[in-house]
């Protein structure tokens, strides 16, 4: 699971910056707070996740899962985050499996990605895909 000085290394790298204030302007944080932030002295606020998601095209719930694992201590909490964050990974890459194989694939392989996809859903997503909604 990622920490938040390795998701700030990834913004680095992705938007071409040098400098942890460059980081804090796009991510919306005090650029004096940020050096407590990497070092762990303080947590980001809570719109953080979601502007790391955006920039780096994740799932907000990834990067949610992922600084609450790391600003967790209870190691009951952090195991239920570490699944949470393995439960959604798994469903994220059956989902881009499935839309890969149907770019060309033929029918019986349509078939396939779909029994897939279908198998790593929850019934209510499956509800939604097959456009009913019973609730």
């Amino acid at each position: 699971m990622k920490t938040f000085a390795e998701y700030v290394e990834d913004i680095k790298e992705k938007e071409g910056l040098t400098t942890d204030y460059a980081v804090a302007k796009l991510l919306l944080i005090d650029p004096k707070k940020m050096g407590y932030m990497l070092s762990g002295k303080r947590y980001p606020p809570p719109v953080t996740p979601y502007v790391i998601a955006d920039i780096l095209g994740l799932d907000s719930r990834e990067v949610c899962a992922c600084l609450a694992y790391e600003q967790t201590k209870d190691e009951l909490q952090r195991e239920y985050l570490k699944s949470v964050f393995f439960r959604h990974s798994r469903r994220v890459a059956a989902l881009f499996l499935a839309i890969t194989m149907c770019a060309g694939a033929t029918s019986s392989e349509k078939s396939l990605a779909s029994n897939f996809m279908t198998n790593n859903m929850t019934e209510s997503q499956i509800m939604r895909t097959n456009g009913r909604n019973d609730t």
